[in-house]
């Protein structure tokens, strides 16, 4: 089969003059992509519905336009469209009542393996890990007796179109100690816990609970989330095949940089504020941090399934640091901004991980997201 970028690549270079169509967050993936992968073909720009809302321009010094700005001869101009699917019929139709026949609109799937494609070589290069995706038929033999995987829920998630039924993933509910309602029958409230702190840690209440409550049952922990989850087949046969140490979730591409990309999304202060905290207490690990920030593949989620030994370490490491951004980061005063050190948290998981990448064995997966309704 031929690579997604290999197709792209043969396509933009029948035409002189190539443009891609979405300011989303989709279509600022797919623009790096193609400027990192395609330096040898000329992007002509970006077109844009509302120019002023554009947000695409912060990233590269490519040209933005507005449709009505374009005045390229149709036969050698082509488009890409990534947009939402709610969009693409008119901006079809707006392209062709401007005269342009020659666009072409980039799939789910040719999305999601464009991005995966780019992840795989990215990240085998550039930090020297074995981080290829499992490749083995999904036969594995059952040995869910040896993984304990968590699914965090809580009250306020949305419901999910079809629910997940499997007796190797145990529900857990975050944030009880603040939840008005019992959503499951495993709470983060019992034993040694920081529930109450679940409006700004999220998941981590969990993953506290987990560290404190749930260690020497298995040879493997695991979290996941109510709509993003691990394909357990997939992650069998892994641990049948490579004996991993620890499994994460495919990296997401964030461009220009993980670091810009927090910067553009939150405060600026806050991910300086623990970038100090980290300077101050892990020293040995600020260095590779400041590599790992400023480039552009990122470990998401806080998703993952480590050997327990793994799992403890991760803890030991990450909660002093969670609780000093706790106590020296001022609230906003915002519901969705005041989960702060969890947004941090999230990228401080990437720096243990890679640091520690020289010693532990990584693999990493893909995970099904569910739709909602």
């Amino acid at each position: 089969m031929i690579e997604v970028i290999e197709k792209l690549r043969r396509q933009m270079s029948r035409y002189q003059y190539v443009y891609i169509y979405g300011a989303g967050f989709r279509a600022k993936i797919l623009t790096g992509i193609l400027l990192s992968e395609m330096k040898e073909l000329c992007f002509s720009g970006v077109v844009v519905t509302d120019r002023k809302s554009a947000k695409i321009d912060f990233c590269w010094n490519i040209p933005i336009f507005e449709l009505k700005d374009v005045y390229t001869p149709s036969e050698e101009t082509l488009f890409l469209i990534e947009t939402v699917d709610i969009y693409r019929s008119e901006i079809s139709m707006e392209l062709r009542t401007a005269g342009y026949i020659n666009f072409t609109h980039i799939s789910e799937k040719e999305f999601l393996e464009l991005k995966s494609q780019y992840v795989a070589k990215r990240y085998e290069s550039y930090f020297d890990l074995d981080l290829r995706e499992s490749q083995f038929e999904q036969t594995a033999e059952e040995v869910g007796s040896m993984i304990k995987m968590y699914m965090v829920r809580s009250e306020k998630d949305k419901q999910v179109k079809t629910e997940v039924s499997s007796p190797d993933i145990i529900t857990i509910q975050g944030g009880s100690a603040i939840s008005s309602k019992k959503i499951a029958e495993l709470r983060d409230d019992t034993g040694i816990n920081i529930s109450q702190k679940n409006r700004q840690f999220n998941e981590f209440t969990v993953i506290y609970w987990l560290w404190k409550n749930a260690i020497g049952v298995s040879d493997y922990i695991g979290l996941c989330h109510y709509r993003r989850i691990f394909d357990l087949n997939n992650v069998r046969e892994i641990i049948k095949n490579r004996q991993p140490d620890i499994i994460i979730a495919e990296p997401e591409v964030l461009f220009p940089s993980i670091e810009e990309h927090y910067c553009s999304m939150h405060f600026t202060k806050d991910f300086n504020l623990m970038k100090d905290i980290l300077q101050k207490r892990y020293p040995e690990y600020f260095k590779f941090a400041e590599k790992y920030f400023s480039q552009e593949l990122f470990i998401p989620y806080n998703m993952m399934i480590a050997k327990e030994r793994v799992f403890v370490q991760y803890a030991k490491w990450i909660f002093p640091l969670l609780e000093e951004i706790e106590e020296k980061w001022k609230p906003h005063g915002d519901a969705y901004e005041d989960r702060a050190p969890a947004f941090l948290g999230e990228w401080l998981t990437g720096v243990f991980i890679l640091y520690n990448g020289n010693r532990l064995k990584l693999s990493y997966s893909k995970i099904k997201i569910l739709e909602t309704r």
